[in-house]
C-alpha cells in the first residue's frame, strides 16, 4: 500500500507531476502575456523567452498558428491566434516499427498507424494496390505533421521509395503529403483506392499539407484519402492546408479529408484552408470532401475554402461548399454543420452564354441527392460575376433532379455577401436570425422528432450554435 501508483509513494509523485505543471503553466502564461501586443503576438520573440525562462528538459516547436514545449511527461500548446494555453495532446510517437503497421487487419487485431512514417506506409500500400477490402485500420494518436514527436525520425532520409526525398519532415513540410490512394484515375470511381473501415478513435491530423500542381486527361481526386469506397470515422483534420492547381479534361475532387467520396464518412470535421485553381475544366471542392456520392452524416466544417477559374471552356461547373463541393445522385448528406468561408472568383476573358456556373452552397455547392437536418453560419460570396448560371444560397447553390431534395436545412441571415448583378440567390432551406439558431427550440428542429438526440448546445462550444453528440 506504501509504493506502486495507488500507494502513498505513487500518490506523492503524481501531486508533484501536478504541481510542477501548474507551475510551469503559470510561467508559459505570464510570458505569452508579456509578448501579446493590441492584435498580434510576436512569435519569435515568444519562442526565444520561452526557450530561455522555461526549465531545462523541454522541447519547443513552431507549428505555425501553434507553439508545443513539451516536458517528458507533459506539454502544453499556445493558440498565437487567441493567446489560450492548454495541456496538449499531441503524444511522443512510441513505434516500435515505424513505416510498419501493427495488427492483423482484423476487428479485434486491427492495423494501428502510431506515427507519420506508419501513415506514409499506408498510403503507399493502398496506392499501390492494397484496397484494405473489409480490413479494419485505426489512428492510434493524434499526429502533427509539423512536430517532430509526431514522427519517430523525422530527419530520416530513406523514404524516397515512398515519394519523400530528404529529411522526412522538412520534405512534407515542403512539398507536403501525398494522399491516400490513386490521385489521378481514368473513371470517377477510381481504382486502387481505400476500401476497408478507418476509425480515427477521436484523434486528430493537425497541419495536413497537400500541394499539387497537376496536369492531366484524368479524374482528380485530392484530400488525406483521394477517394474512400470503405468507411471513414472519427477523425478530425485541424489546420489543413490544402492546394491544387489542375490542367484537366474531367472534374477535380478537392476536400481536406477524401477527394471523393463512394463510402461512408461519420463524425468526422475539419478546419484550415482548401484553395482549388482550374486553368481548364469543372471543379468540386468542399471543406471536408470534394464530391460525396454516398453517405457523409454528422460532419462538420470550420475550413475555408476557395476556388478560382482561369480559363475559358464553355462548358464547366465550379461547385464550392462548406462541407461538400457536390452531393451527387443518390448520395445522403445529414446532420452536418459549415462555419467556413466560402469563396469563387469566376477570372474569366469573357463570358459565354452556353453552359459556365459556379454553384456556391452552405454545406454543399451542388445537390443531385439528399440534405437533411443540417445547417451553415459561414460567409460566402462571389469575387467577379462576368458569367452567367451564378448561383448562391446558404444550403446549396443549386438543386438538380427529381429526386433531389433540401429537408429541415438551415442557415443564418446575413451570410451571403455582395455577390453582383449576374449572380441568383436561390431559396433552399429556411433563413434565420442569429438568436434564433442559439435556442432550444432550434435544437429541436435540428433533431426532427427523432429518438436519438444528435443535436444539442453546450455551453462555451461553438459560439453558442448547436454541435453535434460526437463533440461532447
Amino acid at each position: 500500500m506504501i509504493v506502486g501508483d495507488g500507494g502513498i509513494i505513487g500518490k506523492a509523485n503524481d501531486a508533484k507531476l501536478e504541481t510542477e505543471k501548474s507551475d510551469i503553466e503559470e510561467q508559459i502564461n505570464t510570458i505569452v502575456i508579456r509578448n501579446s501586443g493590441d492584435y498580434t503576438m510576436d512569435k519569435d520573440k515568444l519562442i526565444s523567452d520561452l526557450e530561455e525562462e522555461l526549465p531545462k528538459g523541454k522541447e519547443i516547436e513552431d507549428s505555425g498558428d501553434l507553439i508545443y514545449i513539451t516536458y517528458p511527461e507533459y506539454g502544453f500548446e499556445v493558440d498565437l491566434k487567441t493567446g489560450k494555453i492548454s495541456q496538449s495532446e499531441i503524444q511522443k510517437a512510441e513505434d516500435k516499427k515505424p513505416g510498419e503497421l501493427e495488427g492483423d487487419g482484423s476487428k479485434e487485431e486491427p492495423y494501428v498507424i502510431n506515427s507519420i512514417e506508419d501513415l506514409i506506409k499506408f498510403s503507399y500500400e493502398v496506392t499501390n494496390g492494397n484496397t484494405f477490402a473489409e480490413k479494419y485500420v485505426e489512428l492510434g494518436l493524434s499526429l502533427d505533421f509539423n512536430l517532430s514527436k509526431s514522427y519517430v525520425d523525422a530527419n530520416r532520409e530513406d523514404f524516397a521509395q515512398y515519394g519523400y526525398n530528404g529529411k522526412l519532415k522538412e520534405t512534407l513540410n515542403t512539398n507536403g503529403f501525398i494522399p491516400i490512394g490513386n490521385m489521378e484515375t481514368e473513371t470517377r470511381d477510381g481504382q486502387n483506392e481505400f476500401e476497408g473501415i478507418f476509425n480515427g478513435n477521436n484523434h486528430k491530423i493537425y497541419n495536413l499539407k497537400i500541394k499539387q500542381n497537376i496536369n492531366t486527361t484524368v479524374y482528380v481526386n485530392i484530400g488525406l484519402f483521394a477517394v474512400n469506397k470503405g468507411t471513414i470515422s472519427n477523425i478530425g483534420i485541424e489546420l489543413a492546408d490544402v492546394k491544387l492547381e489542375v490542367n484537366s479534361d474531367k472534374f477535380s475532387h478537392t476536400g481536406s479529408l477524401v477527394g471523393s467520396n463512394a463510402g461512408e464518412i461519420y463524425n468526422s470535421y475539419s478546419t484550415g484552408q482548401i484553395n482549388v485553381i482550374s486553368n481548364n475544366y469543372s471543379l468540386n471542392a468542399g471543406g471536408l470532401v470534394g464530391s460525396n456520392e454516398n453517405i457523409v452524416e454528422k460532419c462538420y466544417n470550420n475550413a475555408n475554402v476557395s476556388a478560382e477559374y482561369l480559363a475559358n471552356n464553355d462548358v464547366t461547373e465550379i461547385r464550392v461548399g462548406g462541407v461538400m463541393g457536390a452531393n451527387e445522385v443518390n448520395a445522403m448528406a445529414t446532420d452536418l454543420y459549415s462555419n467556413g468561408e466560402l469563396f469563387i472568383n469566376c477570372n474569366r476573358q469573357e463570358a459565354y452564354t452556353n453552359y459556365i456556373g459556379g454553384f456556391l452552397g452552405g454545406i454543399s455547392g451542388k445537390n443531385l441527392g439528399k440534405i437533411e437536418n443540417s445547417y451553415s453560419i459561414g460567409k460566402m460570396g462571389f469575387e467577379k460575376q462576368d458569367v452567367v448560371l451564378m448561383r448562391i444560397n446558404g444550403i446549396t447553390g443549386l438543386i438538380v433532379g427529381n429526386e433531389a431534395s433540401v429537408n429541415n436545412c438551415y442557415y443564418k441571415k446575413g451570410i451571403i455577401q455582395e455577390i453582383g448583378e449576374n449572380a441568383i440567390i436561390t431559396q433552399y432551406g429556411e433563413e434565420l436570425e442569429e438568436n434564433e439558431m442559439k435556442d432550444k427550440t432550434f435544437v429541436d428542429k435540428l433533431n426532427n422528432n427523432r429518438a436519438e438526440e444528435v443535436w444539442k448546445i453546450v455551453s462555451g462550444k461553438n459560439q453558442g450554435y448547436p454541435i453535434l453528440d460526437f463533440e461532447i
